[in-house]
């Protein structure tokens, strides 16, 4: 399986399964493209998702869009995008995530 598409799931996918995903992510070497737009992942779950992003060389595309994910999760991404190379595509947009946080995530991008 190359593509997971989660989005939408609304009550069923939060912090907790957002954390079983990213332990998933951790080790899974096939995966290319993720959806998880639409869910109830917030920064908790979402810090979880960039730790895997550090270490995760397969993933492409990453989108989840239409969360609750504030200043914190977008940091959180923003640390992994420093050592990410695999990654082409995040989508974050229709968060609850700040100016603040967004100029973090770019210094990342542009670093």
């Amino acid at each position: 399986m190359t593509t997971l598409y989660l989005s939408n799931q609304g009550e069923l996918i939060k912090d907790k399964e957002a954390k079983l995903i990213s332990n998933a992510l951790q080790t899974n070497s096939t995966l290319q493209q993720l959806f998880l737009s639409g869910n109830r992942i917030s920064d908790e779950g979402v810090k979880s998702i960039g730790i895997a992003l550090q270490v995760n060389s397969t993933l492409q595309r990453v989108d989840i869009y239409g969360n609750q994910i504030g200043i914190e999760g977008a940091k959180s991404i923003g640390l992994a995008l420093q050592v990410n190379s695999t990654l082409q595509r995040l989508d974050l947009q229709n968060n609850k995530i700040s100016d603040e946080g967004a100029k973090s995530n770019w210094r990342c991008i542009i670093n």
